[in-house]
């Protein structure tokens, strides 16, 4: 069990040992556009996670609207996205300000990074903590996390130096 003291810094990022995230939250470890019994698959709920799947990063309701090119009205877009979360072959990313992104389950614990410039939300790689539960300062033991970075990302720090 690894402990963080009010003083300690980052370690640097690694996965897992060989654990999968999703499999241990009960998510499944295939996409396959499918839902949960007595729902169909449709093309509509292909092409969101087709988008899904493609971005660097959870994608906002109106990200995936946009994406699709009109194709999709926003009801519909909801109600996949609901479906998708229930069956576990997407999840929430809730973000410091309160918005919600989904993104595809990922098959390893990650972090996220927000641009407070652009808005734009990554993936970021590995873990920054490593392996819970963390004994944390004052006897509490954590269990789980969940981490956003905010600052600059690289194509906003670009467009500032030209």
């Amino acid at each position: 069990m690894k402990k963080i003291s009010k003083t300690s810094g980052l370690v640097p990022p690694v996965l897992h040992s060989g654990t999968d995230c999703c499999a241990e939250h009960g998510h499944r470890d295939t996409l396959d556009g499918s839902a949960p019994l007595g729902e169909r698959k449709t093309k509509q709920r292909q092409a969101i996670v087709e988008v899904l799947r493609s971005a660097e990063g959870p994608l906002s309701v109106q990200e995936i609207l946009l994406a699709c090119d009109g194709h999709l009205g926003i009801a519909t877009v909801y109600r996949n996205i609901k479906l998708l979360t229930e069956s576990r072959q997407v999840q929430t990313v809730s973000l410091p300000d309160g918005t919600q992104r989904y993104e595809i389950c990922p098959g390893r614990h990650h972090h996220h990074f927000q641009c407070r410039s652009c808005g734009k939300v990554l993936d970021l790689e590995g873990c920054f903590l490593g392996e819970e539960p963390l004994e944390l300062p004052g006897g509490h033991r954590a269990e789980s996390h969940e981490i956003t970075f905010s600052g600059v990302c690289a194509g906003c720090r670009k467009k500032s130096t030209h």
